[in-house]
């Protein structure tokens, strides 16, 4: 019971005021177990082998799609006349569905893209060209998501919330250095 008023207060000083309205009801959501998999057969899957190809086979599966024609299967736009063929893309039969303001708006983000991106490119270059600062540093911990998954290092976000002062501060230290030398540790590319 400690336990849980525990968790509740910290919920809501973290600002999760969902979470602690979710506990208080108990109506709490369990985290996903990747350890286990169950079936819609009710079979139960805990080899990790086993588990790791069922998400593979699930993922390919779902990432291919209908296999259905699309608008661009059947339709070749000429980039310099490009409007000719908005009727055709407005009444394509799969996209019927889609609200009218949203196909039209799907329509424009393809065929009239933004050109002129000097200034995202010169705003981009700067805002790289500048050092990390602490305050910087503090602000992206504290927007990350609490409950993600820790990579190699184990170290996750929720660790990194309650980082004492001290410890931010060299992190920091060790950020401003690997910025300044534009070395990235080699153990960065694993994941």
């Amino acid at each position: 019971m400690q336990n849980a008023s525990a968790e509740r207060e910290k919920a809501v000083s973290a600002g999760n005021i969902g979470k602690a309205i979710k506990a208080i009801l108990e109506k709490t959501q369990s985290q996903y177990d990747m350890h286990t998999l169950s079936l819609p057969t009710e079979e139960l899957i805990v080899d990790p082998l086993t588990l790791h190809d069922t998400h593979v086979e699930h993922w390919k599966e779902w990432l291919q799609g209908t296999q259905e024609q699309t608008f661009f299967d059947e339709c070749h736009i000429d980039w310099e006349n490009s409007q000719q063929l908005w009727p055709q893309f407005r009444d394509y039969p799969a996209h019927r569905y889609i609200p009218a303001h949203l196909v039209l708006r799907i329509w424009q983000a393809i065929t009239q893209p933004n050109t002129d991106i000097s200034d995202t490119r010169a705003e981009i270059l700067e805002a790289l060209s500048q050092p990390i600062s602490l305050e910087d540093l503090r602000n992206a911990i504290r927007k990350a998501p609490t409950r993600s998954v820790p990579g190699p290092s184990g170290l996750s976000y929720a660790m990194m919330k309650e980082w004492p002062e001290w410890v931010l501060v060299r992190a920091h230290t060790a950020v401003q250095a690997i910025w300044k030398e534009k070395i990235i540790p080699a153990c960065w590319n694993k994941k």
